[in-house]
């Protein structure tokens, strides 16, 4: 077993009340989705990397480190994901082993409670924790959209992180659970 460890600054809701709450010039509607959409740049990119080897299962700003190497020009604020002790691993777990007893209770995806188990859950626990509250300063932005998709009840109708990071680069315009509600748009694919 290798253990690497790497020295992190802050966690993200930390990071948030230390550095955004409060602070006029973030409280402007503008201005604090700019700083919210750079923090869950940097969620989705630090989740979209360990999705390569499993599903984190207990999801929540506290097990986002905000990383020391941070480039001010940049449209992302970089985020490690800690905390694996509730992960599923592809390479040495049976999907019908997954445990999620330990999980924070209050962030867990409903699937959770039957049989289904896929990366949609890290993607519900992701939105409906950093940004729920937030949902009614963000009505019909991108923010909002985010939610909406990644709350939908049905996982098969959550959009996958790459997808969550194409729209937020603007690299698409609108989910696969909207697709028959709006046309004429480039839609996020999973």
């Amino acid at each position: 077993m290798l253990i690497a460890l790497e020295l992190g600054q802050t966690s993200l809701r930390n990071y948030y009340n230390d550095n955004i709450k409060g602070n006029y010039f973030y409280s402007l509607t503008t201005n604090l989705e700019i700083i919210i959409t750079k923090l869950l740049r940097g969620a989705a990119q630090a989740l979209k990397q360990f999705h390569k080897h499993g599903i984190h299962l207990d999801i929540k700003s506290d097990n986002f480190i905000i990383s020391q190497n941070q480039n001010e020009g940049n449209n992302v604020i970089v985020c490690k994901l800690i905390d694996f002790n509730t992960s599923f691993l592809f390479n040495y777990h049976n999907v019908n082993d997954i445990r999620v007893e330990s999980a924070t209770e209050i962030y867990k995806a409903p699937e959770i409670r039957g049989n289904d188990r896929s990366k949609a859950i890290d993607n519900y626990e992701n939105l409906d924790n950093l940004l729920n509250k937030y949902r009614k300063r963000f009505l019909f932005t991108r923010l909002d959209k985010v939610i909406k998709a990644c709350i939908q009840l049905n996982p098969n109708d959550r959009p996958s992180i790459k997808a969550i990071l194409d729209f937020l680069n603007y690299e698409c315009n609108a989910f696969n659970y909207e697709k028959d509600k709006i046309t004429n748009v480039k839609f996020c694919e999973d």
